[in-house]
């Protein structure tokens, strides 16, 4: 069996009609044709501890982010995680703009609304 916190709810999720899920629901796939973006939460929430996250991603089009966020009603396809005061995320940077910008371009660290630390390429 798959361990209950590696698994992906996307039965509550508001944008669950551009998500699919495989792997015993360890594997989630965004629907080609999909809006620009729509997160996803695990199952089980984390509530207390020291915790790893390793996000295998198999294909990254124009830019990707992966995080925690604090408030579930901002999971689906209409918050912009990378700008909300209660999401912390990794952002790879934009693939195909050569944006200097930390906000919208450049690989960071970001929680809380801002910018925390930028990442080398």
């Amino acid at each position: 069996g798959c361990a209950s916190a590696a698994l992906w709810d996307i039965d509550s999720n508001p944008g669950r009609q551009h998500l699919g899920i495989s792997g015993c629901g360890s594997i989630v796939t965004y629907k080609r044709g999909a809006p620009d973006f729509c997160s996803v939460i695990g199952r089980t929430p984390i509530k207390s501890g020291v915790h790893y996250f390793e996000f295998v991603t198999h294909r990254i089009g124009d830019e990707l982010w992966v995080g925690l966020v604090d408030d579930i009603s901002i999971v689906g396809p209409r918050t912009n995680l990378r700008a909300h005061r209660s999401a912390f995320t990794y952002y790879c940077g934009r693939r195909r703009n050569s944006s200097s910008s930390l906000r919208d371009g450049q690989a960071s660290l970001q929680g809380g609304g801002k910018v925390e630390q930028r990442f080398e390429p």
